[in-house]
C-alpha cells in the first residue's frame, strides 16, 4: 500500500472572478466553480467539497464550459506560449485528456461553450488575433475541426461566443465596439450572416439565445437589451415604467425567459409577453447587493438561480417561486455555502482549543471560519485597513492590527466585540504567546510584549535592524526574531537582553521565519530565493555550541511565508505570473538539503501566508486572490516515510463562547415567557384532548354497536354461501367423474387409430429410402459422362482461341502504323485552324471595342439618373423613420394608459376584497362575542367546582408539612448512619488490604518450600545414581578411591562454596525485597488516604446538595401557599365583583385565568407529592 501525500487539499473558501462563466451545476445538490487554481465540486447536502487541481504547467484557470450531459467539464487555462484545455469526467471525477490548438496564437481562451447536443465544443482566443475555434467533441477524442477571426484589432475585444440551442450550425458571438457577428457552420466552414442594425455602435457585455426560434438578447453597456430574431433586430426590452436604467453585465436563458443580471446588483426576470409585439416583459425586479453580477446559472429543475457577484460570493435564488417573493425582502437570497473575502488575504492565523482560524484581506474585513463545519462564523468590516491579525489560543479573543493601532475583540456568537485598542504606529507583525497570556507587537526594529488581559506593556525589546517576524518558544519564557538584515536573534524575556545572535552570509532580506518549538532550529526566507537555517553549531573542537548559520537551500521560487513541522518544512510561493504552490521540504536525512521539495497546486497568485493547526494535522494558507486552502498534513518519520496523522476529536474542542449580560438576560427572560406560553398551551391541550377522548369514545362506542350488528348479518350470510358452496362441490365432482371416463375411452380410440397410421407411413418410408439409392446410382454415371465430355470441349475451345489471339496481334500492329500517320494529319490541321481563329479574334475584338465605348456612354447616363433616384429614396426612407418614431411613441403612450388602467382595476379589485374581508371579519368577531358568552356560563360552574378543590387541597397540605418534617428528621438520621458506615468502610478496606499482603507473602513462601522440596529430591536422585557409579568400581580400590574423591570434591566442597554465595545473594535479595514491600505499602497507604479524602469530600457534598434541595423544597412550598393564599383573595374579591357587576366582559378572561393557576397549582403540588406523597420508608 503506497504512503499518503505529505499534504492533501480537503477544503477551498473562495472563488475565482476573472473566470468566463465561473458557475455550473453538475447536478441539483452539485455546484461547479473556480476556486484558485483548482475547480470546486461543492455539494449543498453533505456540505462537502470535491477538489479538481489545475494542471500544473500553466498560469491560471481562465473559463469553464459544462456539457448538456452535465459529464464533461472542460477548463480552460493560461497556457506559457499555447492555451491549454483540460477535460474532465464529472461523474467518475477524473481527467480524460489535455487538448491545445497551435493556430490560435494566444497564451489565453476568453470563453467556451458547447452546443446543445454536446457534439461540438466552441472557444473564442484573445487578442491580437481574436481566434474562434471550433472543436469536434466526443468521449473519445476532441479535435478542431475550423476557425474563424472575430476581431480586426487587439483594442475590439471580443467577451463571448456561443451556439443556438436550437441548430449547432449558427453562433453568435459579440465584444466591445459593436461587435456583433451571426456565423452559419456549413462542412466545418464559417460563413457571416448578413444583418442590419441601424444604431450607434457601444460595447456589447454579454448575449444569450432565448427561446425555441433563433432568437438573441444582446446587453449593450448603456442598459439596452436589444432582441434579436431570426437575425433581424426586432425591438428593446425595457424593465418595469419608473425603474431604473442599468447595464446588464450577465444573462441567463430558461423555459419560460431569461433573467438579467445588472451592474449594479440588480435581478430582472424577464417572461414571454402574450402580446406578440412587446415579445419579453420584465415581471419581477430583486436586487441582490450592490456589486456586479458577473454570472448566472440555473439548477437543471429550473427550480434555483445561483448568481456569482463582484464581490466573490455565490448565491442562490428561488426561481420557481419569484412570483410570490417579496422584492424588498432579502430573505429572497441565500448564500450557497458561506461568505468569502472579495480581495486578496493579507494574514491568518489558528488557535488551539477550537477549530478556527482568522482572516484579514485588502477588503477590509476579519473573518473567523470554522474549518470542521467549512462556516464563516464571524464577519466584521473596518474602516481602517487591517495589516495583520492574531487568534488568542483560547478561540476567544483576536487581536487586529491596523497602521495606527491595534484592536483586541473578543469573538461572540455572532460577531467581534472591542475590548481594548493598544496604540500601535506602524505595526507590521502580531503574535499570541502559546500560553495566550502575552501578545507581542513588532513596530520596525522594537518588540513590544504586552499582557493580553490589561494590555499593559511588560517587555520591550530592541534590535539592531527591522524586524519581518517573531516565534515563540514553549513555555514562552523565550522568543525568535528574524531580521529584514538577514540577522535571527533569541531574546530572554526575564533579562529583556539577546541571548544568542547569529547573521546570514552574505546578507540578504529575510520575508518571513519559522522554528521549531525549542528554538533549537530557525528557518528563514530570503529574497535571493534561498532558505536559511539557523541552529546550535559547535565552536571548533569543543562540546561548546553557538547559534549560527548552518546551511542555505536554493530555490525555484521565491518564497513569501514559512512554516515548520516536526520533519516537514511548508514554503508558500511568491510568484505573480504563475499560480501559488505550497512546497513540503522532508527534513529527514543528511541530503534533505539537495532533494526536490514536493510540490502541491492551490492558489491562482502568489501565496501571503501559511499557518499549522496546533495538532499538526492541518496546513492554512492564504493567497492575495481572496481564497483560503485548508490542507490534511502527514505525519513523517524518521526514514521520510508518511502516514496518516490523527486529528483532535470533536469533543476534544471546547464549546464555550462569549456572551453579552444584557442578550444572557433578554433570553432567560425570553425562555421564561416561553416555558409559560408552552405551560398554558400544554393545559389547554390536555383540556381539549379530554374533550376529544370523550367525543372519541361516543362515536367508538356508536361504531361498535353498528359493526356488531353488521357482523352477525354478515355471519348469516357466510354461514348460507358455504351451504351453497358445498351442494355446487359435490355437483362439479360428479361431472368431473364422468368426463375423465369419456376421456378415457377417446383415448383409447385415438391410440388404435394412430397405431395403424405410424405402420403405413414405416412402410412408405422404406419404399423411398429404395428409390432414393436408385437415384444415387443413375446421378453418379450421368456425372461421370458430363466430366468426360467437358473435358474434351474444353480443349477444342483453348486451340480455337490460340488462333485468335494471333490474328488479333496481327490486327494490332495494323492499327498502330494507321495511329501514327492520324496524328500526323492532326498537327498540320492544327497549324491551319489556330491561323484562322488568329483572324476572326482580331475581327471580333475590333466590333466588341466599338460596343465597349456605346456602353461607357450608356452607363454613365444611368448613374446621373441612379444619384437623383438615391437622393429621392434618402428622403423617402427619412420620412418612413420619422412616421414609425411617431408610432412607436403612440404606442408608448398606449402601452402607459393600459398599464394605468390595468393598476386601476387592480385597485378597484383590492378594494372588494378589502371589503369583503372586512365583512368577514366583522361576521366573525360577532360570533366570538356569542361563544365567549357561552364560555362565561360555561366558567361560573367551573368556578363551583374549583372553589370545592382549593378546600380539599388546603385540608391535605397541613397533614403533609407534619409528614415532611418527619421525613427530614429521618434523613439526618440516615446521614449519621451513613457517616458511621463511611468509617467503617474505611478500617475494613485498611485490613483487607492488610490481609491481601499476608496472603501474597504466605504464597509466595509456599512456593518458594516447594521448589527447595523440588531440588533437594533431585539432588538425592542424582546422588544415589553417581554413588551407584562408584559402587561399581568397588573390585579395583584404585578406582574406588578416585570415585570417592570425586563424589567428596562434588558434594562437600563445591556445596560449600555454592552455599556461601547463595547466602550472600540470598542476603542482597533479602534487602531488595524488603526495601520493594515498604514502597509498596507505603503507596497503598498513600492510595487509601485520598480514597478516604475523597469519600469525605463526596459526602460533603451530598449533604450540601441535599441540604440546598431540602431548602428549595421549604422555599417552594411557602411559594405555594402564598400563591394559594394570593388566589383564595382574588376568588373573594372577583366573587364580590362578580356579584356588583355580572355583565364585565372581561369576567370570562378572568375567571379562566384563575382556572387555568388553579388547575397548574394542582399539577406542581401533585408532582411535589404533596396529593399523593410516596409512601414512608420502612
Amino acid at each position: 500500500m503506497a504512503d499518503p501525500p505529505v499534504l492533501c487539499a480537503r477544503h477551498a473558501f473562495g472563488l475565482k472572478g476573472d473566470v468566463s462563466s465561473p458557475i455550473h451545476y453538475g447536478d441539483e445538490a452539485t455546484t461547479i466553480y473556480p476556486c484558485g487554481h483548482s475547480v470546486v465540486l461543492y455539494n449543498s447536502e453533505a456540505k462537502d467539497q470535491e477538489l479538481i487541481p489545475g494542471l500544473p504547467q500553466t498560469k491560471g484557470i481562465t473559463a469553464l464550459a459544462l456539457a448538456p450531459s452535465r459529464k464533461w467539464l472542460c477548463v480552460a487555462e493560461r497556457g506559457l506560449e499555447t492555451a491549454q484545455i483540460g477535460v474532465y469526467d464529472v461523474v467518475h471525477r477524473k481527467k480524460k485528456r489535455v487538448v491545445q490548438y497551435q493556430d490560435i496564437q494566444t497564451d489565453t481562451i476568453v470563453h467556451m461553450a458547447f452546443s446543445h447536443d454536446g457534439k461540438y465544443l466552441l472557444t473564442q482566443g484573445s487578442g491580437p488575433e481574436w481566434t474562434l475555434v471550433l472543436w469536434a467533441f466526443d468521449k473519445k477524442t476532441v479535435k478542431p475541426v475550423g476557425s474563424t477571426r472575430t476581431s480586426d484589432g487587439s483594442r475590439s475585444r471580443v467577451r463571448m461566443a456561443s451556439f443556438s440551442p436550437r441548430d449547432h450550425g449558427i453562433i453568435a458571438a459579440s465584444g466591445d465596439n459593436g461587435i456583433l457577428r451571426f456565423l452559419r457552420v456549413q462542412e466545418h466552414q464559417f460563413r457571416a450572416i448578413p444583418f442590419n442594425l441601424k444604431r450607434d455602435p457601444q460595447d456589447y457585455l454579454c448575449h444569450s439565445f432565448v427561446g425555441n426560434r433563433d432568437a438573441l438578447v444582446l446587453a449593450g453597456e448603456n442598459g439596452d437589451l436589444l432582441y434579436f430574431e431570426n437575425f433581424e433586430f426586432r425591438a428593446l426590452l425595457t424593465g418595469p415604467p419608473g425603474s431604473k436604467t442599468e447595464a446588464t453585465s450577465s444573462l441567463v436563458a430558461f423555459s419560460k425567459g431569461f433573467v438579467a443580471g445588472g451592474i449594479e446588483g440588480s435581478l430582472r426576470v424577464f417572461e414571454k409577453s402574450d402580446d406578440p409585439r412587446a415579445h419579453y416583459e420584465c415581471q419581477r425586479v430583486f436586487h441582490v447587493n450592490d456589486a456586479t453580477l458577473m454570472d448566472l446559472t440555473v439548477s437543471p429543475s429550473e427550480e434555483t438561480l445561483l448568481i456569482a457577484s463582484s464581490d466573490l460570493a455565490l448565491t442562490t435564488f428561488n426561481l420557481a417561486n419569484c412570483d410570490v417573493a417579496n422584492a424588498d425582502d432579502s430573505k429572497c437570497f441565500e448564500s450557497l455555502a458561506t461568505s468569502y473575502h472579495a480581495a486578496g488575504v493579507l494574514a491568518l492565523d489558528t488557535c488551539a482549543r477550537k477549530p478556527l482560524i482568522a482572516t484579514v484581506g485588502s477588503d477590509h474585513l476579519l473573518k473567523v471560519w470554522d474549518y470542521r463545519r467549512k462556516v464563516c462564523e464571524v464577519s466584521r468590516k473596518f474602516r481602517e485597513p487591517p495589516t495583520s491579525v492574531a487568534l488568542h489560543p483560547s478561540g476567544l479573543y483576536v487581536l487586529v492590527v491596523f497602521p495606527s493601532q491595534a484592536k483586541l475583540l473578543a469573538l461572540l456568537e455572532n460577531e467581534a466585540s472591542d475590548v481594548a485598542e493598544v496604540e500601535a504606529l506602524g505595526t507590521s507583525h502580531v503574535s499570541f504567546a502559546r500560553g495566550g497570556h502575552y501578545f507581542c507587537l513588532v513596530n520596525n526594529s522594537v518588540v513590544t510584549v504586552y499582557d493580553t488581559f490589561s494590555c499593559e506593556k511588560r517587555y520591550m525589546l530592541r534590535a539592531a535592524s527591522r524586524v519581518a517576524t517573531v516565534c515563540w518558544q514553549k513555555g514562552d519564557r523565550r522568543l525568535a526574531t528574524v531580521g529584514r538584515d538577514g540577522s535571527c536573534h533569541t531574546w530572554d524575556l526575564a533579562t529583556e537582553s539577546r541571548a544568542e545572535e547569529a547573521e546570514g552570509a552574505p546578507k540578504a532580506p529575510f520575508y518571513d521565519g519559522a522554528a521549531s518549538v525549542d528554538l533549537k532550529r530557525v528557518f528563514c526566507a530570503c529574497e535571493d530565493n534561498t532558505i536559511r537555517e539557523f541552529g546550535q553549531k559547535a565552536v571548533g573542537q569543543t562540546a561548546v555550541t553557538e547559534f549560527a548559520p548552518l546551511l542555505s537551500i536554493k530555490t525555484s521560487e521565491s518564497v513569501g511565508s514559512l512554516v515548520l513541522d516536526e520533519r516537514v518544512l511548508f514554503t508558500g510561493s511568491l510568484s505573480e505570473e504563475k499560480p501559488g504552490f505550497v512546497y513540503a521540504h522532508k527534513l529527514t536525512g543528511d541530503d534533505w538539503a539537495t532533494r526536490e521539495p514536493l510540490k502541491f497546486p492551490g492558489h491562482s497568485t502568489n501565496i501571503t501566508c501559511i499557518k499549522l493547526s496546533y495538532d499538526r494535522s492541518q496546513l492554512f494558507s492564504g493567497g492575495s486572490d481572496g481564497s483560503i486552502y485548508v490542507y490534511d498534513c502527514s505525519d513523517v518519520d524518521q526514514k521520510g516515510r508518511t502516514y496518516v496523522r490523527s486529528k483532535t476529536r470533536d469533543d476534544d474542542y471546547t464549546e464555550e463562547i462569549l456572551v453579552r449580560r444584557d442578550e444572557l438576560t433578554s433570553g432567560v427572560k425570553e425562555k421564561a415567557d416561553l416555558a409559560n406560553k408552552v405551560d398554558e398551551l400544554v393545559l389547554n391541550n390536555e383540556y381539549q384532548l379530554r374533550l376529544k377522548d370523550m367525543q372519541f369514545k361516543e362515536e367508538l362506542l356508536k361504531h361498535q354497536e353498528k359493526y356488531s350488528a353488521e357482523l352477525e348479518l354478515d355471519g348469516q350470510k357466510y354461514d348460507a354461501l358455504n351451504d351453497k358452496k358445498k351442494k355446487m362441490e359435490d355437483a362439479y365432482e360428479q361431472q368431473i367423474k364422468e368426463l375423465e371416463d369419456q376421456h378415457r375411452a377417446e383415448f383409447r380410440d385415438l391410440e388404435l387409430q394412430y397405431d395403424s397410421k405410424i405402420n403405413s407411413e414405416v412402410a412408405r418410408y422404406q419404399g423411398l429410402v429404395a428409390a432414393r439409392d436408385a437415384e444415387n446410382r443413375s446421378w453418379d454415371q450421368a456425372n461421370l459422362e458430363l466430366t468426360d465430355s467437358h473435358t474434351a470441349e474444353k480443349k477444342e475451345l483453348q486451340e480455337a482461341f490460340d488462333v485468335k489471339v494471333e490474328e488479333e496481334k496481327r490486327l494490332q500492329e495494323a492499327v498502330r502504323v494507321e495511329t501514327a500517320e492520324l496524328r500526323q494529319q492532326f498537327r498540320e490541321e492544327k497549324v491551319l485552324v489556330e491561323e484562322d481563329a488568329d483572324n476572326e479574334v482580331d475581327d471580333e475584338k475590333a466590333s466588341y471595342e466599338s460596343k465597349l465605348i456605346t456602353e461607357k456612354r450608356l452607363t454613365q447616363k444611368l448613374r446621373d439618373e441612379n444619384g437623383l433616384s438615391k437622393k429621392k429614396f434618402a428622403q423617402l426612407t427619412k420620412d418612413v423613420e420619422d412616421q414609425k418614431e411617431e408610432m412607436a411613441s403612440l404606442r408608448d403612450r398606449e402601452f402607459d394608459l393600459r398599464e394605468s388602467i390595468k393598476n386601476l382595476e387592480k385597485d378597484v379589485q383590492g378594494h372588494k376584497k378589502e371589503i369583503r374581508e372586512r365583512d368577514e371579519t366583522i361576521a366573525d368577531k360577532e360570533k366570538r362575542i356569542f361563544d365567549l358568552k357561552k364560555k362565561n356560563q360555561e366558567l361560573e360552574k367551573f368556578k363551583f367546582v374549583l372553589d370545592y378543590k382549593i378546600k380539599e387541597l388546603k385540608r391535605q397540605i397541613e397533614p403533609r408539612e407534619s409528614e415532611i418534617a418527619d421525613l427530614r428528621r429521618q434523613v439526618e438520621e440516615m446521614d449519621l448512619e451513613l457517616e458511621q458506615y463511611h468509617k467503617s468502610n474505611a478500617a475494613l478496606d485498611l485490613m483487607i488490604g492488610e490481609l491481601r499482603l499476608k496472603l501474597d507473602g504466605m504464597s509466595k513462601e509456599l512456593s518458594q518450600q516447594k521448589a527447595l522440596i523440588k531440588a533437594g529430591e533431585a539432588y538425592t536422585r542424582k546422588f544415589r545414581r553417581d554413588l551407584a557409579m562408584c559402587a561399581a568400581g568397588v573390585d579395583d580400590q584404585n578406582d574406588l578411591k578416585a570415585g570417592v574423591k570425586e563424589l567428596y570434591q562434588r558434594y562437600v566442597l563445591d556445596e560449600d562454596k555454592r552455599k556461601d554465595s547463595e547466602e550472600s545473594t540470598a542476603g542482597f535479595d533479602l534487602q531488595a525485597e524488603y526495601a520493594r514491600q515498604r514502597e509498596h505499602l507505603e503507596r497503598n497507604v498513600a492510595q487509601l488516604k485520598r480514597k478516604v479524602l475523597k469519600d469525605e469530600k463526596m459526602y460533603k457534598t451530598d449533604k450540601k446538595r441535599m441540604a440546598s434541595e431540602g431548602k428549595l423544597l421549604t422555599e417552594t412550598m411557602a411559594k405555594l401557599k402564598a400563591v394559594h393564599a394570593e388566589d383564595l383573595q382574588r376568588r373573594e374579591d372577583l366573587a364580590v365583583k362578580a356579584e356588583e357587576q355580572s355583565s364585565d366582559p372581561r369576567l370570562a378572561e378572568i375567571v379562566a385565568g384563575l382556572g387555568e393557576r388553579a388547575q397548574m397549582l394542582e399539577e406542581l403540588m401533585g408532582e411535589a407529592g404533596l396529593l399523593h406523597p410516596p409512601p414512608l420508608p420502612q
